[in-house]
């Protein structure tokens, strides 16, 4: 399980080429993920996938590696005094072809064995660019 709240020196470090290897292998992993789609809108719908949907605005290009279904797990230090946690996480980070991009976040608690005890927090919202 990866320790993403640490600062302890138990928590391994990796060189920038391993992280890029790594981000890799998730993305062959993760590259059917796509977000649900109910398919009677009358506009293009949301997608988390780059393979399928319209085209991603080009004022976003930067923001391109984030687009899709990220999942993993994490550890939490609360900062309220209460006692950490593991935790399970999905981000989404979708677009329909205009100047922004939705995300959702949906985090689980997990037990000692890792399995899924219960849901924690939820996150929705967007990130805009300015055309002006």
């Amino acid at each position: 399980m990866l320790d993403a709240m640490s600062d302890s020196p138990e928590t391994p470090s990796i060189d920038g080429n391993e992280a890029v290897a790594r981000a890799a292998e998730q993305a062959r992993n993760t590259a059917d993920r796509n977000i649900p789609s109910l398919g009677d809108l009358p506009v293009a719908e949301d997608t988390a996938n780059l393979r399928q949907g319209p085209s991603l605005h080009d004022g976003l290009l930067a923001l391109l590696p984030l687009i899709g279904v990220w999942r993993g797990e994490g550890n939490a230090a609360p900062t309220d005094g209460s006692d950490p946690y593991a935790f399970g996480q999905q981000l989404v980070f979708a677009h329909d072809g205009e100047n922004y991009i939705s995300y959702s976040s949906r985090i689980w608690r997990l037990d000692e064995e890792g399995r899924a005890v219960g849901p924690d927090r939820r996150e929705t919202g967007f990130l805009r660019i300015d055309l002006k």
